[in-house]
């Protein structure tokens, strides 16, 4: 029975974390990446944020990249703290000029992968939506730094 209690309690403390964004290309599709001013990278992620956590629950991060983190919890003992963020990025318009912009990503990490998981894919997907209402995505190149 004790070799039970303590198989239990190492697969409940067993981390587990992902990240997706917006340089990941589906099916194949280009990466993208949107020509946004900082402020409204971190206005886009902030509100899709709160469609997702409390606002109270809501803290701003900037290590490693700007963004928001929240906690999700999954029962009593297990959570996931998802994280998303933008990144400034050189990128080629529709006119294959090199320009800056920001591709954005998601993280998750924890013990609530069922939760976490779930969570960072609707937040990447409200933030590229609400990206693409303001701008066109264009070719994502490389990371600035």
């Amino acid at each position: 029975m004790r070799q039970i209690l303590i198989c239990i309690l190492v697969v409940c403390m067993t981390a587990c974390s992902g990240t997706i964004s917006t340089i990941s290309g589906e099916d194949g599709a280009p990466a993208k990446a949107y020509i946004l001013s900082n402020e409204a990278a971190d206005r886009l992620i902030h509100s899709a944020m709160t469609s997702e956590f409390a606002d109270k629950d809501i803290k701003p991060v900037s290590d490693p990249y700007p963004g928001y983190a929240a906690e999700v919890a999954w029962g009593v003992l297990d959570s996931d703290t998802v994280t998303a963020y933008y990144r400034k990025v050189k990128a080629v318009d529709s006119e294959g000029k090199s320009v800056t912009a920001v591709v954005f990503l998601v993280k998750h990490y924890g013990t609530a992968p069922a939760s976490g998981i779930p969570t960072s894919e609707r937040l990447l997907k409200r933030i590229v939506s609400d990206a693409e209402f303001l701008v066109e995505g264009v070719d994502f190149s490389h990371f600035v730094d």
